[in-house]
């Protein structure tokens, strides 16, 4: 154990890395193992790598040297190279080792071979093994103040060198950190005495400010040179934007300095994010919270380096910080590792962070039951020191943890027992790939009947599976997916998806076997995490496992999956998704010989709604039954009919394993039937106003016997037609149909029934009276839709003229894309001068606009004028076409006609 800044500090090896700790070691600072290959380490710090300094390196410079003896000669010669600097070279070649000299022999040398980190490197190593490592060490510090310049089109190299001022604009000198990195390896490895030694010799070595910057990070235990550096204003670039800067400081006051005139563009590098956290420590903590706060950090991989420093930080602020943002890509996994580090901290903040009913709360309240399963003795010992409030929050979890009994080996197959790929035959052992999961923090699995639950170590064998199968394989691939069979027989199906998809949350940046894992074990509840993904991933750039995703979904297969693929393939912005989706909905529609308007139809699943379209939710002692209002939101009504919007959480008088399944199932039919609601309301007013036809048995199969969307159903005016014969008729609440005068009425099988428009309904205000009589509201304007029709000048020509002339806001043009018109390809400068809809037989009805929409701007001409409204014949993709034979307004039948005109008139109406 190292003392730090007057806190204890760790390094992994000494006590493992992230594992459980005891309360008395929640406060020392641990530095991960597995940050040992990433720090830039210092003296007194972690031990990095063995260092060993290769005695090959001055062999190779020296051939090296030969090549471009020549081009080095001339560079040192040159009229515009500084003289110290071009006769310390000379000594140095000439035998006199020179600090000075060797940086400028490398600093040319490596200017004509482009930089190249790996190639200075071997100078560090050059130096130290021929004048030892305070030559090196001075050498590198000089190196910072070498500039060398060079016209390129020469076809040799005809360069000088210079000494780079503070005030220099050159560019190319960042690249020496390697140099550096490798010369701060010698020197962290170095004996006591000969470390001071170079610390004594860099001391007159800080002429200018990247010097300063470079000699600090070589010996940062000099912090009155770190607190000189972070006090005086940086004017020199490269001073400003080295990751050396940081990697010098040793304590948060500097970081806090150096903050203030400083960009964070040492964020970018995880290496350097993970040096300053094991140079500065916990004080580093402020300001990566500050950062967060304050959105500085804005590249996921970057936020992933911030995440995990915060997780390896004792304190509250750091794990607070991590759990204030649950839900958040990233998160999940740092919680995870700091709940592990410091589990008394963890048991304490998650009970705070896991009340309330937020998503965020929710993330908490299932993390802390995880950590109450895997530390069972946290309960006892930690819990009575804790707040009220937190007690409280914690025996909620514990009560809603519903442990069960785990089986016993005998009565589990033995691919959970014993599988042929652990025993070290033949088949070989499990590949590494689920190693990263506990699992402790996942789910039990439960076996069929939910008595008993998987082992822990049959979840590890499970686990092995789903990382290594694969279906068309032999050997352990293939054993393993015959494993996983075995598995789906064995357990709860509702069991395995919410384990799969835990294991998929665990599992770091989301490989491609946990994917897989999702298709083999996922259901329902996974098909609505996983959908939630699909649509945020490619907002940050993962297009190929959204696409991915989609295929999953398909494979899953269930209702609710099929449900949420048809989502996504209407709905989502982006085309390699939204295609992949429509493909898997063709194919699906194809195998089962469906059109794909009928195959849409059959995905609305019916939720496990009773046949009368209700849902009972049982407490115990306590019923609700759930319903749903015209627009599908659900609500319930006690057992004395009293109606509520949400249901009432269990309370301790509820029966303990019913009430928190029934609130769950609620609580998922909620977001379900959000998922469908707008859609099928939408589905049915475009059915009604493109005068749709169903047959009678598709009629009942898709709305009338529907669980769901009978409570949309009945609250419409339907028509039954059968030849000339034309009935209209609403679903009475027993599902017989029902005229207008209540009458029953009865439709032959061989009737197409369809949402009977307005237009067409002779009786509107006697049907406005027996809904409003019966207290029917409907989803959508039917019954009060407004209706237009066209004089008989304008039904016999081309244009109507009272539309023309008129000024309309910009805005209200673009609001008519939602209502199926479309602007039109942009002409001369980018401005799109009409906007037309497409109407029944490849014809178009073109609103001109003046000034026009430009392109790019399209609110930058807030109004524009109606040049003209005309129906014009189009092509099969709206593209307006020279006709021969003009089509009259006469043409358009007369719901079209009442549709467009309700758009027009809406469009040329005045704002109020």
């Amino acid at each position: 154990m190292l003392m730090f800044n007057g806190e204890a500090r760790m390094v992994g090896s000494e006590r493992g890395s992230g594992g459980a700790v005891g309360a008395a070691d929640e406060d020392a600072f641990v530095v991960p193992e597995e940050w040992r290959e990433r720090v830039h380490v210092r003296p007194g710090g972690i031990d990095g790598p063995p260092v060993e300094i290769d005695t090959r390196a001055a062999a190779v410079i020296r051939r090296r040297l030969t090549k471009v003896r020549d081009d080095l000669d001339g560079v040192l010669d040159h009229s515009s190279s500084n003289k110290e600097m071009a006769e310390a070279a000379r000594a140095h070649l000439g035998g006199e080792p020179d600090p000075l000299g060797a940086a400028v022999v490398a600093a040319v040398i490596w200017s004509m071979s482009g930089w190249d980190e790996e190639k200075c490197e071997g100078f560090t190593d050059a130096w130290a093994a021929q004048h030892g490592l305070l030559f090196a060490a001075v050498a590198t510090a000089e190196l910072s103040r070498v500039l060398v310049l060079h016209r390129k089109k020469k076809p040799t190299f005809d360069g000088w060198v210079k000494v780079l001022e503070d005030d220099s604009s050159a560019s190319g000198f960042d690249d020496i950190e390697g140099a550096a990195r490798r010369t701060r390896e010698l020197l962290a490895a170095a004996g006591e005495a000969e470390y001071q030694e170079v610390v004594a010799a860099l001391a007159d070595h800080r002429l200018t400010q990247y010097q300063r910057v470079v000699v600090s990070y070589l010996v940062p235990t000099r912090e009155d040179w770190g607190d000189e550096l972070v006090a005086t204003p940086l004017t020199a670039r490269y001073a400003r934007r080295s990751p050396l800067l940081v990697g010098a400081l040793s304590s948060g006051e500097q970081l806090a300095l150096l903050r203030e005139r400083q960009s964070e563009a040492w964020l970018q590098i995880p290496a350097v994010v993970h040096t300053v956290a094991e140079g500065v420590g916990p004080a580093l903590v402020p300001t990566l919270v500050a950062l967060l706060d304050e959105d500085r950090v804005p590249h996921p991989g970057h936020l992933n380096a911030v995440y995990g420093v915060l997780a390896a930080m004792p304190g509250d602020e750091a794990f607070g910080a991590l759990a204030a943002r649950l839900g958040r890509p990233g998160v999940h996994g740092a919680v995870l590792e700091a709940k592990q580090r410091f589990p008394v901290r963890a048991l304490r903040l998650l009970a705070g962070a896991a009340t309330g009913a937020s998503r965020r709360a929710r993330m908490a309240g299932r993390l802390l039951r995880e950590h109450l399963r895997a530390h069972p003795a946290l309960v006892e010992d930690v819990v009575p020191t804790l707040s009220d409030n937190a007690r409280k929050t914690i025996g909620a979890a514990m009560r809603a943890r519903e442990w069960v009994a785990e089986a016993t080996p005998d009565a589990l197959p033995a691919v959970l027992v014993d599988p042929p790929w652990g025993s070290g035959g033949e088949a070989g052992a499990v590949p590494a790939a689920g190693d990263e999961i506990d699992v402790h923090l996942l789910p039990q699995v439960l076996v069929r009947g939910g008595r008993q639950a998987l082992p822990v170590p049959a979840v590890r064998h499970l686990v092995g599976m789903l990382a290594m199968a694969d279906p068309g394989a032999a050997g352990p691939a293939g054993q393993a997916s015959a494993g996983i069979d075995v598995v789906k027989e064995l357990c709860e199906p509702a069991s395995l998806d919410e384990f799969v998809w835990a294991l998929f949350r665990q599992a770091r940046q989301e490989p491609a076997w946990a994917l897989a894992a999702l298709e083999r074990l996922g259901g329902d509840e996974t098909a609505r995490e996983l959908t939630h993904l699909i649509r945020t991933w490619p907002r940050r750039g993962h297009y190929r496992k959204a696409v991915t995703g989609v295929e999953v979904l398909a494979a899953i297969g269930s209702d609710v999956a099929l449900m949420h693929l048809s989502g996504i393939a209407q709905r989502t912005r982006h085309s390699s998704v939204r295609k992949t989706a429509w493909d898997h909905l063709d194919r699906l529609a194809r195998e089962r010989g469906l059109t794909a308007e009928q195959f849409a139809e059959r995905l609305v699943p019916g939720f496990g709604l009773e046949p009368n379209g209700s849902l009972v939710l049982d407490y115990g002692r306590r019923r609700f039954t759930a319903g749903f209002d015209e627009q599908l939101r659900p609500y319930v009504t006690d057992e004395d009919g009293k109606r509520r919007k949400n249901l009432p959480r269990p309370g301790v008088r509820d029966d303990q394993v019913l009430g928190p399944l029934a609130h769950r199932r609620f609580a998922g039919l909620k977001k379900d039937v959000r998922v469908v609601a707008a859609d099928q309301i939408r589905r049915m007013e475009r059915a009604m106003v493109t005068q749709h036809r169903w047959s009678l048995a598709e009629f009942r199969a898709a709305f009338a016997d529907h669980p769901l969307l009978w409570h949309l159903a009945r609250r419409v005016v339907w028509t039954g037609e059968h030849g000339d014969i034309r009935r209209d008729f609403r679903l009475a609440e027993d599902r017989t149909l029902a005229d207008v005068e209540d009458e029953t009425l009865a439709l032959p099988d061989s009737a197409t029934v369809g949402i009977v428009h307005p237009v067409h309904l002779d009786a509107v205000g006697e049907w406005a009276e027996v809904f409003a009589d019966y207290e029917i509201l409907q989803p959508f304007a039917q019954l009060e839709r407004p209706v237009h029709a066209l004089s008989d000048d304008e039904r016999n020509g081309t244009e109507l003229e009272r539309f023309h002339d008129l000024t309309v806001a910009t805005g209200k043009v673009l609001g008519l894309e939602k209502r199926g018109w479309r602007r039109s390809a942009p002409q001369d400068g980018g401005v799109q001068p009409w906007i037309s809809r497409e109407i029944p037989g490849n014809r178009c009805v073109v609103v001109g606009l003046n000034p026009g929409i430009v392109v790019r701007a399209p609110y930058e001409r807030p109004e524009q004028a109606v040049t003209h409204v005309r129906i014009s014949a189009c092509s099969d993709d709206g593209r307006l076409l020279p006709s021969g034979a003009e089509p009259r307004f006469a043409d358009i039948d007369p719901v079209t006609l009442s549709e467009l005109l309700t758009d027009l008139i809406d469009l040329t109406a005045p704002t109020a």
